[in-house]
Order: C-alpha cells, then sequence, then structure tokens
C-alpha cells in the first residue's frame, strides 16, 4: 500500500514547450478526440487531489486546469518544473509531459507506491532511457531547481544530477504506455497502439 494519499499529491502537466519539432502545440494535439494534456490530466486526477499545468499559453485555459506560469520564461522544461513545484501545495508531485497520452494507469501507481521518502526523486525508464519527466518529485527540488536556472543550466537530467533518484524500469506494454511524440510521424505510432 503507497505511503501517499491521493490529497497529498499534486499532478503536474508540463505544456510550456514550442513543440518546435511537432510543428503545433503538443498538450492541443488531438488523440482519440480529446487533447493531449487533457487525457493526461484525467489519468492524473485518478491519483492526485488536484492537477495542475505548467504553461503560458492562454490555449491552454480551454484545458480547465489552473495554469502556472515559468518564473523564468523560455527556459525549457526545468523552468515549468520549478515553477510548478514552487506553486504546489504538496510534497509529492506526479510529474509527466504533455506528449505521453498512452501513458498506462499501472505506470502511475508504480512510481506512487516506489516513492517511499528514501530519495527526493522516483522516475522511469523504458527501452533503455532513463524519462526525467515521469515522474515524482519532492517539492523541495524547487529551490535547486532554481538555483540551476540562475546559474543557467536548463537541463533537466543536469540538474537533478546531484539529487537522490529512483529508477523504476519499465518493460513490453507498460513501457510502450510512455512513448512520447515530438513530431508528427512520432504521432502516427501514439494513434496506431491501442490507448486505454
Amino acid at each position: 500500500m503507497s505511503l501517499i494519499s491521493k490529497n497529498n499529491i499534486t499532478g503536474i502537466i508540463l505544456a510550456g514547450g514550442k513543440s518546435s519539432r511537432m510543428g503545433e502545440d503538443k498538450g492541443m494535439m488531438m488523440i482519440d478526440g480529446e487533447a493531449s494534456a487533457k487525457r493526461i490530466a484525467r489519468k492524473l486526477e485518478v491519483f492526485c487531489g488536484k492537477v495542475i499545468i505548467a504553461s503560458s499559453n492562454e490555449q491552454h485555459k480551454l484545458l480547465q486546469y489552473e495554469l502556472v506560469e515559468d518564473m523564468y520564461p523560455m527556459q525549457g522544461p526545468l523552468a515549468g518544473l520549478q515553477a510548478a513545484l514552487s506553486y504546489s501545495s504538496t510534497q509529492a508531485n506526479l510529474v509527466l509531459s504533455c506528449d505521453v497520452p498512452m501513458i498506462d494507469d499501472d505506470v502511475l501507481q508504480s512510481l506512487i507506491d516506489a516513492h517511499d521518502g528514501s530519495s527526493l526523486i522516483t522516475w522511469v525508464s523504458a527501452e533503455g532511457k532513463e524519462m526525467p519527466l515521469v515522474g515524482i518529485y519532492d517539492k523541495s527540488c524547487a529551490d535547486y531547481f532554481e538555483e540551476c536556472l540562475k546559474q543557467d543550466e536548463r537541463r533537466v537530467r543536469v540538474a537533478c544530477g546531484q539529487l537522490s533518484k529512483k529508477v523504476i524500469h519499465l518493460e513490453g506494454s507498460l513501457a510502450l504506455s510512455v512513448h512520447n511524440f515530438n513530431t508528427p510521424e512520432d504521432l502516427k505510432i501514439v494513434e496506431l497502439c491501442k490507448l486505454k
């Protein structure tokens, strides 16, 4: 049984990217008749007492979730993560990028079960690749990330390099469920997969 109750974890969707490779806003891309970020938010609502979206894009207000703007604009996902963690009222925060619409509930539950207080961060790896934007972050990481941003360090992996972390290794269909899309070709792969 998880040590984290629904009321003690906030869901954070990182949706402030420029989507330059995609050519369109990834959070608003329609997946099975629903905006990608909206689909992810619905999944987070099952596990989290509150869901917020890290974005300054006015269009994301259509998703009907609270938006949190970056304190350090145009600095990439680390800035969105820092702003959302600073804003959050819970110690534990379940963080997802807006481009993993297939994510399986079992992945989210596994993250929550594994985040037992022994590390500040718990994230997943799939197909040999660690995925910092599918994980749980302690609110206290916000201050460290802010220092990184002040020193012009914007890479999430580098910023997390000195922090304690746990990695959950996914296989099979669970690994497939965290497949993200960055290009129209990637999106076709997502659409061909069976969506839950």
